[in-house]
């Protein structure tokens, strides 16, 4: 998908597009623009599903793709197409993501001994539940591992993901495999990357209850798991006008996601509780949004990251992390 895209139509550009799902099937890929379904024209998301709903009972419905700038239609099974959408406007650029430029990895401080840490986590002013981050290094492989659990309420649920990445960071980081456990909902999916030709593919298997499920797409070598793009900002010299490209990797789901990129913005103030330390500032972009936030501090450390919702993290002892947790949330990893 290139930097900045102009659409030639209006419609909902596809972001990601799963595995087995009917519009794979069908034939329809990542940076398609959806037009029409079933001749029922797409400006938004709920457009999508309103047309999905009212062709319930035709088994097939015609969809109208813009691919390149030039028309396609295909058969598709009628329902849930299974993709993600951002909807484009014709005429209008579209900053996929910013203008890349040189940044500078530096892990050597991993060389010694891994970092070990907890973060609590909430939701707007309330303390919702922890995170547990550990990160090794093993010559050219990093080793980062997440425990995140938090009661969401009658909005999100209760959530709890333990993860574990590997990424080879001889140059460029990235994806060499991930783990994605729910504990909550009773799954885990295992993928990494094999070489098909001279092609790379994320190969993933997702187990729970109801049994398991392979799948294998294509993937960029620019390819990073979601958890680990945060983590990353912790490795980086903050240089004015530091930015790399980046395809996010949904690790649950086993498919990567459109293309983003992380961007330095500055030394600032930030507010952390009642504290307000000095900190510099990432942030994360794809499809024009700006979808988060690491804030480092001067010791190095993580001094508040924000998740692009009323959702964000900040530093605390193992104890603080772990107070007034869901009882079902107990930790993993501690």
């Amino acid at each position: 998908m290139d930097r900045v895209i102009t659409p030639k139509e209006s419609g909902l550009l596809a972001t990601m597009v799963l595995e087995g799902s009917p519009a794979r099937e069908a034939g329809v890929r990542q940076g398609d623009i959806l037009v029409a379904y079933d001749e029922r024209a797409l400006g938004s998301a709920e457009d999508l599903g309103a047309a999905v709903d009212a062709s319930a009972e035709r088994e097939t419905v015609e969809l109208l793709v813009l691919r390149a700038g030039k028309r396609k239609r295909v058969r598709v099974r009628s329902g849930r197409l299974g993709v993600s959408v951002h909807p484009v406007l014709k005429g209008e650029p579209l900053e996929v993501r910013p203008a890349q430029r040189a940044v500078s990895f530096d892990f050597s401080s991993l060389r010694t001994e891994p970092r070990n840490f907890w973060l609590s986590f909430w939701l707007g002013r309330r303390r919702a539940g922890f995170e547990h981050h550990v990160y090794r290094r093993r010559g050219d492989r990093l080793l980062l591992g997440y425990e995140v659990a938090f009661d969401g309420g009658k909005q999100w649920g209760l959530n709890h993901f333990v993860v574990n990445l590997i990424l080879d960071v001889a140059s460029h980081p990235q994806a060499l495999s991930a783990r994605f456990e729910n504990p909550v909902a009773g799954w885990v999916t295992e993928g990494k990357v094999e070489a098909e030709g001279g092609a790379r593919r994320w190969h993933s298997v997702a187990r729970g209850r109801a049994g398991a499920e392979d799948a294998s797409v294509r993937v960029p070598a620019e390819l990073l798991p979601s958890y680990a793009v945060p983590t990353l900002s912790l490795f980086l010299a903050p240089t004015e006008g530091a930015c790399f490209h980046y395809a996010p990797l949904n690790e649950g789901l086993g498919q990567p996601a459109a293309p983003a990129a992380m961007l330095y913005r500055g030394r600032e103030r930030i507010t952390v509780g009642r504290a307000r330390p000095l900190a510099h500032r990432w942030e994360s972009h794809s499809l024009g949004n700006h979808i988060g936030s690491a804030f480092v501090g001067e010791d190095g450390g993580f001094a508040r990251i924000d998740y692009g919702t009323a959702a964000h993290a900040r530093p605390a002892t193992r104890e603080e992390a772990l107070a007034a947790v869901n009882p079902a949330l107990e930790p993993r990893t501690a």
